[in-house]
């Protein structure tokens, strides 16, 4: 009796575990593919028509404060690449930022960097109006900074679901 006793605590104990540990933002490690495909898969899903017109532009150390809308010269260390998707031509707050980290760089003190830089309101009469759509994540060493006042829920579940 007390090895079966033994032997069902175990199981579950392990079980427990299992559960637990599974949806970390680094769960299966970094996420692979060119940034461009990758920004593609976060709007799966959205109907095209309920977006503005997008345009994609690589994110340098130049233009990193500009898509923040933080002040001049902000740069965040270690990026090794970053993609950008933003209106072409519109007055709809939509920023969706994609950052590829180097190798052994800093991941947490990088989000924490964009999230208390971002400006919310950088479009110039418009701007996101929930804390909630204005969404800094990572998975493993790709992090997501999403400000969009309609979709952000919709975008963010489709990066956690980057395979």
């Amino acid at each position: 009796m007390k090895k079966l006793l033994l032997s069902l605590l175990l199981v579950f104990m392990v079980v427990s575990l299992a559960a637990c540990g599974g949806n970390s933002n680094n769960a299966g490690g970094n996420v692979e593919g060119d940034l461009p495909t990758l920004m593609t898969e976060l709007y799966a899903g959205i109907d095209a028509e309920n977006l503005p017109m997008l345009g994609q532009m690589e994110v340098t150390d130049e233009t990193f404060a500009w898509i923040l809308g933080t002040e001049e010269g902000f740069t965040v260390d270690g990026v090794k690449e970053a993609l950008v998707s933003e209106p072409m031509i519109s007055a709809i707050a939509h920023t969706v930022l994609l950052v590829r980290m180097e190798e052994g760089a800093d991941v947490e003190a990088a989000k924490k960097a964009i999230k208390d830089n971002v400006n919310p309101r950088k479009w110039i009469c418009v701007g996101v109006e929930d804390e909630k759509n204005v969404i800094v994540d990572n998975r493993g060493d790709l992090i997501v900074l999403i400000m969009e006042n309609t979709h952000a829920q919709t975008i963010h579940e489709n990066f956690k679901n980057l395979k």
